[in-house]
């Protein structure tokens, strides 16, 4: 509490005396401006170091020892909207399986995109091509090289992404009868992909060790088959690719090329 006499002289101290300088106020609304554009400054920053972990990565001086071969490394700036449309075009004229994998084989930062399906790749993505996994058992135990995997990496470490492609033109399902199946094409890659999985599992030490696929552990498997049109125009399609992907809990994923393609022309850079 304070003392009557000196609560009294407050009380009747002219405004004047307890009205702060105009100069002090400036100060103050200053070192407020200045304090916000701290704020918003360390924010850019931060933003900003984020987006240069990619980059910075795409100079050896910075790429480190522990990661996967730099050669397998796709840049930040990877992927421009003439490869994204490119292969687009591939996939509305429904070009064979062929034609598509030569396109993707010579511009593979396209399959990075792959790693749009996931919460990983924003802090470095790899992709391999065609690589050997097992050699030929016997004559008649062929070996064993995945069409491509992919790597991503994260604040969370690495994911590993076994990926199987089939033709655009070929379909997810078939109808016999009044029941929905498999087609042949998927049931192939399905197969193909779970058997990939399944021996990479067995031979993550070898992956990693051999191979210097950093962290390579427990990796998904990705298919991709056919058009979103053939799903998006019957439920039961949609219903059933849905119950297919969740049987798996995320370790098996069924998508279309439509979906390869949103994914790039989200994440391209302009020419």
């Amino acid at each position: 509490m304070l003392n009557n006499k000196i609560r009294d002289r407050l009380i009747h101290l002219p405004v004047a005396t307890l009205t702060m300088p105009t100069w002090m106020l400036n100060v103050e609304c200053v070192a407020i401006k200045i304090g916000t554009q701290q704020c918003s400054a360390e924010s850019s920053s931060i933003a900003h170091r984020e987006t240069m972990k990619l980059s910075e990565l795409d100079a050896d001086s910075h790429y480190p020892a522990h990661y996967p071969p730099r050669d397998f490394m796709m840049s930040g700036s990877a992927v421009v909207r003439s490869q994204a449309d490119a292969l687009a075009r591939l996939v509305e004229q429904q070009k064979s399986e062929t034609e598509v994998d030569k396109y993707l084989r010579s511009n593979s930062a396209l399959l990075g995109a792959c790693m749009n399906f996931t919460r990983f790749g924003h802090q470095g993505t790899w992709v391999i091509s065609q690589q050997m996994v097992r050699p030929p058992l016997t004559a008649t135990q062929a070996g064993m090289k995945p069409d491509y995997i992919i790597g991503g990496r994260s604040s969370e470490g690495f994911l590993w992404m076994v990926v199987e492609l089939k033709g655009v033109d070929q379909p997810l399902f078939v109808q016999k009868g009044r029941r929905l199946a498999l087609s042949s094409y998927a049931n192939q890659g399905l197969c193909q992909l779970l058997e990939y999985v399944q021996y990479c599992n067995s031979a993550q030490s070898y992956l990693r060790e051999q191979l210097r696929l950093t962290d390579f552990s427990n990796p998904k498997g990705l298919l991709l088959i056919g058009r979103q049109k053939e799903i998006d125009s019957d439920p039961r399609r949609q219903a059933l690719r849905r119950q297919i992907n969740a049987a798996f809990s995320g370790q098996i994923e069924i998508r279309s090329y439509d979906a390869l393609v949103r994914s790039n022309h989200t994440s391209h850079v302009e020419e």
